[in-house]
């Protein structure tokens, strides 16, 4: 005749657990049921199909309510890239220069009213002809387009986003990833748990932790890093069972270069990742002033784009290099100056198939279809 009671934290902090336990609730039969189902499907799955693996195959040796999913995006996939058939394009790559011999990169954008496509050049002739038209054409600047373009910071870090960033970003595969992140969730020497749990399908932060996050931001990196109100971000996934939050480090105020000589390189290298991440997620937006001209000659337009940063924003913090980033630099030109062209070269390509799943673009498909965790 014992009565039974569940507690729930949502982190494992002291503050949390304590509050928990003073706390606590009755025993929710539907969780109780949906735990009982997900053993039925492990094992309706599992025992029917896993013999079968294990004898007809050299390195399957179970299947389960994810694994079989999996296994057939994965085929479907490899199936793209058995009927893909490749197609020849050309490219033409132009390198103009302004009045002041400053150079800019260009690309064709319309011969008299046709606008170029990827696959608009089919063939070599086709290529050299563009190529002889723009190295005789006179060409000037007939329009700027400059507009500032902001960029929103990051959400924290749910297990998903962990391992597709830990993979782009350092080269971990997901299994060390979770493994490293289990390390510094158990604690490193007399640290303590630096990062809360980390198989979290969730991006969301508690109130108070995202108001220590704004004190840390106003304080230490600058005023005009700290917007106005908290940044609330939605769940990537529709499928979040909101059993835990993001992953975060557990003390805001431990900074990575503060434990560094205490982690090896590479639980460092993720614990500075998902701190970065972190105190970015609640940082002002960076700004920058994206510019196009369109250089027009007789019969042929091209266009030139760059960007010019104006503000870093959250990006002073979390800065890894991205599309954006590439983009040229641009020189300061009006309309109606005069460009000369100083290389004009065409090379050929061919379409390719689609590329297999990487690990990391492999769990996302899996997370966006809501298949296991």
């Amino acid at each position: 005749n014992k009565e039974f009671k569940r507690i729930e934290f949502s982190a494992v902090r002291k503050k949390d657990i304590l509050e928990a336990i003073e706390n606590p609730r009755k025993i929710n039969q539907d969780l109780v049921n949906a735990a009982i189902t997900r053993r039925f499907l492990d094992k309706f799955f599992g025992y029917k199909i896993s013999p079968i693996t294990t004898r007809r195959t050299i390195f399957g040796k179970s299947a389960g309510r994810v694994q079989s999913p999996t296994l057939k995006i994965l085929c479907e996939r490899e199936k793209e890239i058995d009927l893909f058939a490749p197609e020849e394009y050309w490219e033409i790559e132009i390198e103009v220069l302004d009045q002041n011999g400053k150079k800019m990169n260009c690309s064709l954008y319309k011969e008299n009213e046709d606008k170029f496509q990827k696959l608009s050049i089919k063939n070599k002739k086709q290529a050299e002809q563009l190529q002889n038209k723009i190295n005789t054409e006179s060409f000037s600047v007939t329009d700027v387009i400059k507009k500032n373009k902001n960029r929103s910071p990051y959400s924290p870090f749910s297990n998903s986003l962990l391992l597709q960033d830990a993979s782009s970003k350092l080269g971990f595969s997901p299994k060390y990833t979770n493994s490293l992140a289990q390390q510094l969730k158990d604690g490193i020497s007399d640290l303590g748990a630096l990062i809360t749990y980390h198989r979290s399908d969730s991006n969301r932060m508690k109130k108070d932790e995202i108001d220590k996050l704004r004190d840390i931001i106003g304080n230490e990196i600058g005023k005009e890093y700290l917007p106005e109100r908290s940044i609330e971000y939605n769940e990537k996934s529709k499928f979040v069972q909101q059993g835990h939050e993001a992953v975060t480090p557990t003390q805001l105020n431990v900074k990575p270069e503060s434990v560094k000589n205490i982690l090896n390189q590479d639980q460092f290298k993720l614990y500075d990742l998902i701190w970065k991440r972190t105190v970015a997620s609640q940082m002002n937006q960076s700004k920058s002033l994206e510019t196009t001209y369109f250089i027009e000659g007789e019969s042929i337009i091209l266009k030139s784009s760059g960007s010019v940063p104006i503000f870093d924003g959250f990006k002073k913090i979390y800065n890894y290099s991205d599309r954006a980033d590439t983009e040229q630099a641009l020189p300061n030109i009006v309309e109606g100056a005069k460009i000369h062209v100083d290389k004009v070269n065409i090379k050929q390509n061919f379409t390719k198939p689609p590329n297999r799943y990487s690990e990391a673009g492999l769990i996302k498909k899996l997370e966006e279809l809501g298949i296991g965790r």
